[in-house]
């Protein structure tokens, strides 16, 4: 007779207790501690950026300041702190507000409604900036927003937001945290201010099944050799640098630490002080149990495939070797109603229907 333990789980936006033998492995990741003073943290990253000068040497009269952001896909409260902390040192530093612009780096999401952005941004943010049309929504569509600079080695093609990469200066916010298709995020210009063909270039089949995507190790992956070259190739095409501020946190947005500086200069430590909370021993499984919360990557786990997303994460993710056994099961902890938000992700339904016809799922 097999013996049971009770393991408490995300389920949605609650936890509950389940049942699990007693041999099973609990793999739990705990949250960094959060940073009490979040604006001393940001001060202390831009004045000692990696690989850059400190944020006020870059400064000059009269700059145009283009500051790209992740999108509202994300929890908003580190983005509301640091850009609006960003934005004040900005204009102490000399930049006229009239010259500062905030893109949301939609990638090829939709375009976000005024109400969408201005929850992300904060009524504060919005209501300064919004009226003069200095928040603006990246359109991965649209040519006269676009600039192309051509290829990288590695075939990723260079065609990026023609605001940002024509700005004085070029500062982007965004976040280190795991990705499922290798590595941490934190170079979020490379991806989030492209064009629809640049993202199709390295978001494809080829690099998600490619053998060197998931190995763990951050130097070797695949989609990271991608990445920097994009950044690469952008700085090298027009001159320039792009000044990063990167949040490290937790659950719903809590602040840890900022990176602040050049790529590559400032992921390595990153890397290295994300990998304290980010990983875990665990030998592989046969059944992998995942409890879901509410909210997570890129919206809420009600959308069938956010859920699926969640669900592959833990698979994907791993150094040394797969964390599931061949022919093993995942089984995804959340109670989702099976609705999916269509102004958030308009496309779901059609691509559910698509995938019912042609697999009668």
């Amino acid at each position: 007779m097999t013996d049971f333990k009770n393991v408490r789980t995300d389920f949605g936006p609650e936890k509950i207790d389940i049942k699990v033998p007693k041999s099973s492995i609990v793999a739990e990741f705990k949250d960094p501690d959060v940073h009490p003073n979040p604006n001393e943290e940001i001060e202390r990253a831009i004045s000692n950026p990696f690989g850059s000068p400190p944020l006020e040497k870059l400064i000059k009269p009269n700059m145009k300041v283009a500051i790209g952001h992740d999108d509202p896909t994300k929890p908003p409260m580190p983005w509301q702190i640091i850009l609006k902390f960003l934005i004040k040192k900005l204009i102490n530093l000399g930049i006229k507000k009239k010259d500062i612009f905030l893109i949301s780096a939609n990638g090829n999401h939709k375009q976000f409604s005024n109400g969408e952005l201005k929850r992300f941004l904060g009524d504060e943010i919005f209501d300064d900036f919004y009226p003069s049309g200095q928040v603006l929504n990246h359109d991965c569509l649209d040519r006269n927003k676009l600039k192309f600079l051509g290829k990288t080695k590695g075939g990723a093609i260079l065609d990026h937001n023609k605001l940002f990469l024509e700005s004085d200066l070029m500062i982007y916010v965004g976040q280190v945290v795991a990705h499922s298709w290798g590595g941490y995020t934190g170079t979020g210009a490379a991806i989030g201010l492209a064009s629809t063909e640049s993202i199709a270039s390295h978001h494809n089949f080829h690099v998600v099944d490619h053998p060197e995507t998931t190995l763990g190790d951050q130097k070797r992956m695949y989609f990271r050799k991608l990445k920097a070259e994009i950044n690469d190739g952008l700085e090298k095409a027009i001159n320039k640098r792009i000044f990063y501020i990167n949040w490290l946190g937790g659950t719903g947005g809590t602040i840890s630490r900022i990176y602040a500086g050049y790529s590559p200069e400032l992921e390595e430590p990153s890397w290295d002080e994300a990998d304290k909370f980010s990983i875990i021993d665990v030998p592989q499984a046969d059944v992998l149990v995942i409890g879901l919360p509410e909210n997570f990557a890129y919206g809420s786990s009600n959308n069938s495939l956010i859920t699926a997303i969640g669900m592959a994460y833990p698979p994907r993710i791993w150094l040394n070797d797969h964390v599931l056994k061949k022919g093993g099961v995942i089984i995804g902890l959340n109670p989702s109603n099976g609705l999916h938000d269509q102004n958030t992700f308009p496309s779901t339904t059609e691509f559910i229907n698509l995938l019912d016809k042609v697999y009668n799922i």
